[in-house]
């Protein structure tokens, strides 16, 4: 069972640094000069990747 709140760990980690990478680039002038549909389909992700974030830290909690 450590073997896999490790890779948990990991895993929230990881996501956390991608998501804050989007989370900087959004507010970038190069985010601004994409289409639209790219921004939606960019700000969609960033919000699924913190309810993803979020489900994650829940698990880990219920696992420790």
């Amino acid at each position: 069972m450590k073997d896999f709140i490790v890779a948990l760990e990991i895993e929230a980690l990881e996501l956390l640094e991608k998501r804050n990478k989007l989370y900087d680039f959004i507010s970038t002038d190069a985010f601004k000069e994409l289409s639209s549909t790219d921004c939606d389909l960019l700000i969609a992700q960033f919000s699924i990747m913190e309810s993803y974030y979020g489900i994650l830290m829940t698990r880990l909690e219920r696992l420790k």
